[in-house]
């Protein structure tokens, strides 16, 4: 993708069932509704450090993404945004993170381990539901005793 992409539309490249991998550029701000919903021969992605928020259904059915690096600034993950990435084993989430929305990583039934930071608010109903495997969740002190 060019260097200087700022923004990616809406299901941009929703359905584009032979994309293996993406190189974003660290300029990019906004990756928009869908816009890699059903890439299913995704494995991995590098999230640039700009982007604050991923939006619904962003990777909706990505079933061979298995490694997500999240960016530094990340604020929020939106309604369903990883919903059913079935290859999907493990995530630690970046300091900064605020909230993860309704049903954000919903049947994820290979997801196993979940890390989350300090200072992390909020998780939204469902959010992990249906994650079959999943056997260990670290959450720092400062969020015991918050309603979940």
């Amino acid at each position: 993708m060019p260097k200087g992409l700022e923004t990616i539309d809406e299901s941009a490249f929703k359905y584009c069932t032979a994309l293996q991998s993406i190189t974003l550029p660290e300029g990019l701000e906004t990756i928009g509704y869908a816009a890699f919903e059903n890439c299913i021969a995704l494995q991995s992605i590098s999230l640039p450090d700009k982007l604050e928020k991923i939006r619904a259904e962003t990777f909706r059915n990505c079933t061979a993404l298995q490694t997500i690096t999240f960016p530094k600034g990340l604020k929020i993950i939106d309604i369903s945004a990883f919903r059913n990435c079935t290859a999907l084993e493990s995530i630690t989430f970046p300091k900064g993170l605020e909230k993860i929305d309704v049903c954000a990583f919903v049947g994820c039934s290979a997801l196993e381990s979940i890390t989350f930071p300090d200072g992390f608010e909020e998780i939204g109903v469902g959010a992990f539901a249906d994650c079959s495997a999943l056997k260990k969740i670290v959450v720092p002190l400062s969020f015991m005793g918050k309603d979940a």
